[in-house]
């Protein structure tokens, strides 16, 4: 899940990251974030009322029986390893009109290396809403995929993301350029609520204006059933998934929708799912305070390299660059560095503990008045492309506008951005003001699923692995997300950073294929301690970079 909406109507400065992927979800990295060779750079990222009249909820799984899609796997094309296959499936617009337009599913598919004793295939959503399974596989580290050999791996590019068709893109270049407000995001005294909602709406409209024709059909609900499709063309009678970040609400949404439809559903960096649809303000409060912790604990272990008092010369240095902003001479784009990109910065730094001597490597850097570390992180964690272009976005904000309980009430959105600035002095702008695009969404929300989320009593229980210092996705949502599924057991991950299984952690990694291939749960109470030695030593497989999504 990614959390944070960041600028939601551009500007190259806080839109630097439309942190909502994620919101946590994430979460919430792609090709297009490059590794800084200097400093061997791992960025692991994800992934987070009332509703309108016309909200109507989904009905159950069985409305999907009167579809079906087909797969005729073939090459990827340029950029795919050899093993890889992809196919395109064609699905349903609206299931309650299942013969009317239709939306092309990009899929793609890592066969298994133990075919004698393959199990079947084993779904994977990496997270978002947004992100691309597509390139999550693509870019997975040599030898990661085949860890799941007796499963053919199969990922795909949700409904209006990515490589499928047709695709969410809110935003031009040019308006994602635009900086109307300097590269600093408003503080209290300085709301102006009028001209908020005016920026607000704008955006809506030029999102709703360039893509009405698949917006209201993106709720993740609607995923879920593709998901079920696509479970039935590979031949599988029950489901095997993995979800990361808001790839867990997808699990939730599918266990809920299909019961008796699963077999081994592995939840990674869960989020809560009640508070995630329901009430989302207090999703993001939770969210922030993640960060806040992750924050201090980074801030804790970084010692000298981030000076006598790294809290307060964190700070001092944030206020300093907001008051003026420092120059990039070395960075690709040479845009001054303000104080609250070095926020964005930070916080997206801190979904992988691997990340911190980078981040603590851009702050010596900038504690001698160069920024250019700074910027060029700025750029490639936005998918700012080196000739200056961006990627298609807005796909976070699609989906969660069908899937949240919306509240109408723009004061309430003022409350939640004076409140969250009092409660967290760094990552304040997650939420309140910046969300102010959902009171002014003005298209029906169609087929939304809201709860309550149950996993049948039948059914191979769920393995849900939450980590204790997750920024994203707070542990307390691993243990509400068991407490409400129900028939599912809990693996704490004593940890740092945002989610486990693309840590390649070997506790972690034990625990979850001795569950995928033989539905083996570890014991109650059971711990994984973060193993950062190998880490440390550089001697560590790579961490798989989860997607940033827009």
């Amino acid at each position: 899940m990614d959390p944070a909406p960041g600028r939601w109507w551009g500007g190259a400065r806080p839109h630097l990251v439309q942190i909502r992927s994620m919101r946590m979800f994430v979460d919430p990295l792609q090709p297009r974030h490059r590794v800084i060779a200097a400093f061997a750079l791992a960025l692991v990222t994800a992934m987070i009322v009332t509703s309108p009249p016309t909200a109507r909820t989904a009905a159950a799984g069985p409305t999907t029986r009167t579809s079906t899609t087909t797969l005729a796997w073939g090459d990827c094309g340029p950029g795919f390893a050899v093993g890889f296959d992809c196919a395109t499936a064609r699905v349903p617009r609206d299931y309650d009109h299942p013969r009317g337009p239709t939306i092309d599913l990009a899929v793609v598919r890592w066969r298994a290396k133990d075919r004698a004793n393959r199990i079947g295939s084993l779904f994977v959503n990496p997270g978002g809403p947004g992100g691309s399974g597509l390139e999550f596989l693509r870019t997975a580290p040599p030898g990661a995929l085949d860890a799941f050999g007796r499963f053919d791996v199969v990922s795909w590019d949700p409904r209006g993301v990515g490589a499928s068709r047709p695709a969410v893109d809110c935003l031009t270049d040019d308006e994602q350029n635009a900086d109307p407000a300097g590269g600093r995001f408003v503080r209290p005294g300085e709301a102006d609520k009028a001209a908020l909602l005016r920026e607000a709406k704008e955006y809506v409209a030029r999102c709703v204006a360039r893509n009405a024709g698949i917006m209201p059909y993106l709720s993740t609900a609607n995923t879920a059933r593709d998901l079920d499709l696509l479970r039935a063309a590979v031949g599988d009678p029950k489901l095997n998934y993995i979800g990361l970040s808001y790839g867990t609400m997808i699990g939730a949404t599918y266990a809920s929708l299909f019961p008796g439809r699963t077999r081994a559903m592995l939840m990674d960096a869960p989020i809560d799912p009640d508070v995630w649809t329901n009430r989302p303000f207090e999703a993001t409060r939770e969210q922030t305070a993640g960060f806040e912790d992750s924050l201090r604990r980074f801030l804790t272990g970084c010692g000298s390299a981030c000076g006598a008092d790294p809290q307060n010369a964190f700070d001092d240095l944030v206020a300093a660059m907001n008051r003026t902003p420092l120059p990039a001479p070395g960075a690709t784009h040479h845009e001054p560095v303000t104080g609250d990109e070095v926020l964005v910065v930070a916080l997206e730094l801190l979904y992988g503990k691997r990340n911190w001597p980078v981040l603590a490597a851009a702050l010596r850097q900038a504690a001698t008045g160069d920024a250019s570390l700074f910027r060029d992180l700025a750029d490639q964690l936005a998918g700012r492309n080196a000739d200056g272009t961006w990627p298609p976005s807005g796909a976070f904000f699609a989906t969660t506008a069908q899937d949240y309980r919306i509240d109408r009430d723009t004061d309430h959105y003022m409350d939640a951005g004076r409140h969250g600035h009092a409660m967290s002095p760094h990552f304040w702008w997650i939420s309140g003001y910046y969300d102010l695009p959902y009171a002014a969404y003005p298209l029906p929300q169609r087929s939304t699923f809201r709860g309550p989320f149950r996993h049948d009593a039948s059914a191979p229980p769920m393995l849900v692995i939450a980590g204790t210092h997750d920024p994203a996705t707070p542990y307390v949502w691993g243990e509400r997300y068991v407490a409400q599924l129900g028939n599912a057991r809990l693996l704490t991950w004593r940890s740092d950073g945002h989610g486990s299984l693309t840590s390649f952690d070997p506790c972690v990694l034990q625990a979850s294929l001795a569950y995928l291939t033989d539905l083996v749960l570890p014991a109650a109470g059971t711990v994984c301690a973060q193993q950062n030695a190998a880490a440390a030593r550089g001697t560590a497989p790579p961490e798989w970079r989860l997607p940033r999504v827009h």
